[in-house]
C-alpha cells in the first residue's frame, strides 16, 4: 500500500521536486523489498524529471541513489559508472560533499572488483580520517562501514572486523542502515 500511496501523491501534486521525492521513496521501498530493477526505474524516472526542471541537488542525490543501489545489489561495475557520473556532475556544480561521497562509493566498488585496491583503500582511510576530524557521526559510521566492506572484499578480515565493530557500534547509536 505505501507504494500506491506514493504514486497517488506524485500524480496529485504539480511540483516536480515533490514528484521526485515520491519517486525516491518508491525506489527506496522497492530496493528494500529486493526489487533492484523496479527501484532503478523509479530513480531513472525521477532523474529525468529532475534534469528536465534543473533540480541539480535532486539530480545529484538520484545519481547517488543509483550508485548505492548498484553497490547494494553487488553490481560493482555499474556502481563505478554511476560514481564517475556523480563526480563529474557534482564537480561541475560545486557540490564537494557529493563528490566525496561518490569517490567513497567508487573506492568501495573498486575493492570489490579487485582493481586499484591500494589506492581505493588509501582513499577510504583518508575519508574516514576527515570524517573523524570533523566529528560527523554519520560520515564516521559510513567510513568504518565502507572500510569494513572493502577490506573484507580484499581478504583482509582482521582489519575488516575492526572497522565492522566500530561501524556496528556507531550504527546502533545512530540507528543508521547500511548505505
Amino acid at each position: 500500500r505505501p507504494i500506491e500511496d506514493l504514486q497517488q501523491l506524485a500524480a496529485s501534486v504539480p511540483y516536480p521536486s515533490v514528484q521526485c521525492r515520491a519517486a525516491i521513496a518508491q525506489g527506496r521501498l522497492q530496493a528494500h523489498l529486493g526489487n533492484a530493477d523496479a527501484a532503478s526505474g523509479h530513480y531513472d524516472n525521477a532523474l529525468g524529471l529532475a534534469n528536465n526542471h534543473d533540480l541539480v541537488a535532486l539530480a545529484i542525490e538520484l545519481l547517488r541513489e543509483r550508485a548505492v543501489l548498484s553497490v547494494h545489489f553487488e553490481r560493482y561495475e555499474e556502481a563505478t559508472t554511476w560514481a564517475n557520473q556523480i563526480i563529474g556532475f557534482a564537480q561541475e556544480h560545486g557540490a564537494n560533499y557529493s563528490q566525496q561521497r561518490a569517490r567513497d562509493l567508487r573506492a568501495l566498488a573498486l575493492c570489490h572488483l579487485g582493481r586499484e585496491v591500494d589506492q581505493a583503500l588509501d582513499h577510504l582511510r583518508a575519508s574516514l580520517r576527515r570524517a573523524t576530524e570533523r566529528a560527523v557521526p554519520k560520515d564516521v559510521f559510513r567510513g568504518h562501514d565502507y572500510l569494513a566492506r572493502a577490506l573484507a572484499a580484499t581478504g583482509r578480515q582482521g582489519d575488516a572486523q575492526h572497522h565492522r565493530r566500530h561501524a556496528d557500534e556507531l550504527g546502533r547509536s545512530l540507528r543508521v542502515a547500511h548505505a
